[in-house]
């Protein structure tokens, strides 16, 4: 996904890029600029929600911070936001932050179709997802 090259666009709303990884096997990285920017502003909400979460811990005791930790420990959204200090503090973790917004409506598809084109297949796979939307 971090590979370098540009996208090429298929739709007003998908862009796609090669990436080789053998003569029979390749993959197709496929980006929605709209679910980009919905990605951006549900991981803000995330973040803001865990931010009042956390707000104030620094003061509750070891096994207040143990149990509001496992309570975020059950919601997989804001969990994967936290980070514990060595300390026991809570807090959020910006490495994280940063590198799920690389992600930020990516996905990738894998053939191994030599013959298709990177639009087929990903234009293909858009099709495919109405089909069981409907």
């Amino acid at each position: 996904m971090a590979r370098q090259g540009r996208y090429q666009e298929v739709s007003a709303n998908l862009r796609v890029k090669e990436v080789k990884i053998s003569e029979t096997e390749r993959f197709v990285v496929c980006r929605n600029p709209d679910a980009a920017d919905r990605d951006a502003v549900v991981r803000a909400n995330l973040v803001e929600r865990l931010e009042t979460m956390i707000t104030g811990s620094d003061q509750l005791s070891p096994t207040r911070r143990a149990e509001l930790r496992g309570v975020i420990s059950t919601k997989p959204g804001l969990n994967r936001f936290l980070r514990v200090t060595a300390g026991g503090l809570l807090r959020i973790d910006a490495a994280k932050i940063t590198a799920d917004a690389k992600l930020d409506g990516k996905y990738l598809l894998r053939t191994s179709d030599p013959h298709l084109s990177t639009e087929d297949i990903a234009l293909g796979y858009k099709q495919l997802l109405e089909v069981e939307r409907g």
